[in-house]
């Protein structure tokens, strides 16, 4: 299995921002899994307020990194 860093992307304006206010949030994961997909999944089951109202961050390729 690899290991996986999710990291929100930079930049984001403030309307699209799920890590905007930033308290309670989570700002990064590494996690061994077997893909990128699987590796997306685990952060987001894990994920704090930064799911809360703009649904599944951690799933989306424009609003968070994996590497």
């Amino acid at each position: 299995m690899k290991l996986w860093i999710l990291k929100p992307v930079p930049g984001l304006s403030d309307d699209v921002n799920p890590w905007n206010p930033w308290y309670y949030k989570v700002f990064g994961f590494v996690v061994r899994a077997a893909t990128e997909e699987d590796a997306r999944g685990i952060a987001q089951l894990e994920s704090g307020d930064e799911s809360k109202d703009k649904p599944t961050p951690w799933l989306n390729p424009k609003l968070s990194t994996c590497s």
